[in-house]
């Protein structure tokens, strides 16, 4: 059951009237969809047959987590006008695995497609990294909707969006332009930390560009661009590559780079040694939950696997925006750009962990995704000050020894003169 959504109430057909969408441009339909969990998969037919379908008074995105059921949706969609419509419905991204839709017009049935993330991007529905089924309701009638989702072995995001067609295309060009955005950001910066490497071998640059690595990827993994653009369009790549466990493995290389950047936390006998055991956990977290998401054991491990890593991932987050503020009260300047980058990201990642309910997940970008460019950002000018302040250093200490050879030479020149004059 949709344990995040209230109590389930005894199924009644509640049409959804599509007039709305062409005034607001778009409609979750949550609370409209009934559904039917079974523990095995049933067919199309058992499941028109059935009259257990249940509806939720749940929100637009509807968190059920690791569950070993499968689900069937239905939902009614009214057009009460002389004309024919056009809708995109938009499903949830996360977690797919494999969907279709029937829809039924006066007692025909018509398959309206398969799609999900065992299946080559090519064969999409819609060219969109988002799934999404293009429908047409007739006029003057109403058209019911049955949907199989199977989302095992997968945290399960369950929000139905209805679109109008210009809405649909404004939200896709839209998505692509922001992302461009981010992830050319992304890119930009994770490029110079390289190039400060290469250029002071300080291993903090080798180590942020990692973190920005894996926070980009993630930011293509958890929109579904990686199997648009990288290729990952198949069940295998899916699943070996866990988000979760990215998103652990980035905030386990984060606290390494805030340990290596602040250095009260080295020389500190108590922050020092916590620093390092938490960061050994989330690396050891990360690794056991991609190991289990790409076995796919019974989904009660699957379940604590998951929750642990989650709390880890949490409790790193706010451990390192807390150490940073108490460096930051010391005087540390870099801390100081540490707390203010953080928090946007802090808050969109207790956004994410705590899996609250916002039309981001179908409609980005998220807090979370602007806090990471952000923090991004922001970190990196901090990193660009310790250069700076390092270049300095070095210069000055380069002046300094020339300042010293210049007067040894002076002296030698002298001696040598006083013995000559001798």
């Amino acid at each position: 059951m949709f344990v995040c959504c209230g109590q389930l109430v005894v199924a009644t057909a509640q049409d959804i009237d599509i007039a709305p969408i062409y005034n607001s441009g778009y409609l979750p339909i949550n609370k409209q969809v009934e559904f039917i969990r079974t523990i095995n998969p049933i067919s199309f037919d058992s499941a028109r047959s059935t009259t257990a379908f249940a509806r939720t008074n749940g929100q637009n995105t509807i968190f059920v987590g690791y569950d070993p059921g499968y689900y069937w949706f239905r939902f009614q969609i009214a057009n009460r006008d002389t004309i024919t419509h056009q809708l995109g419905l938009l499903l949830a991204q996360l977690g797919i695995r494999e969907v279709e839709i029937f829809q039924n017009h006066e007692g025909s049935w018509r398959h309206l497609g398969t799609t999900g993330y065992k299946y080559p991007f090519e064969s999409r529905l819609f060219n969109f990294t988002h799934y999404v089924y293009l429908i047409s309701v007739a006029s003057n009638s109403t058209d019911q909707f049955y949907v199989r989702i199977d989302e095992t072995h997968a945290y399960k995001v369950i929000a139905f969006v209805l679109l109008h067609p210009k809405t649909l295309q404004k939200v896709v060009d839209k998505f692509y332009f922001l992302f461009g955005f981010m992830l050319g950001v992304m890119l930009l910066f994770l490029l110079f930390n390289v190039y400060l490497f290469i250029s002071t071998k300080d291993k903090i640059h080798a180590w942020y560009s990692l973190y920005i690595f894996l926070q980009s990827f993630l930011l293509l993994k958890q929109h579904g661009l990686d199997a648009q653009f990288l290729g990952l369009d198949f069940e295998l790549a899916y699943r070996a590559t866990s988000m979760a466990s990215i998103g652990t493995f980035a905030v386990g290389i984060l606290l390494h780079v805030i340990q290596l950047l602040l250095t009260e936390i080295n020389g500190n006998r108590w922050l020092n040694p916590i620093t390092t055991t938490i960061k050994l956990i989330i690396v050891a977290a990360a690794s056991i939950q991609m190991i289990v998401f790409l076995t796919q054991p019974e989904h009660q491990i699957e379940y604590v696997v998951f929750e642990i890593v989650n709390k880890c991932a949490l409790f790193a987050l706010i451990y390192i925006l807390v150490v940073s503020v108490y460096v930051s009260f010391k005087g540390n300047r870099l801390a100081l750009l540490i707390v203010i980058g953080l928090l946007a990201f802090l808050i969109g990642g207790l956004e994410r962990l705590l899996f609250l309910s916002t039309d981001s997940y179908f409609l980005p970008p998220s807090i979370l995704e602007v806090g990471i460019v952000l923090e991004a950002v922001l970190i990196s000018f901090g990193l660009m000050m310790r250069y700076n302040e390092y270049r300095k250093e070095s210069e000055r200490l380069v002046i300094e020894l020339a300042v010293e050879k210049l007067s040894q030479n002076q002296k030698i020149e002298m001696s040598l003169k006083l013995d000559r004059d001798r």
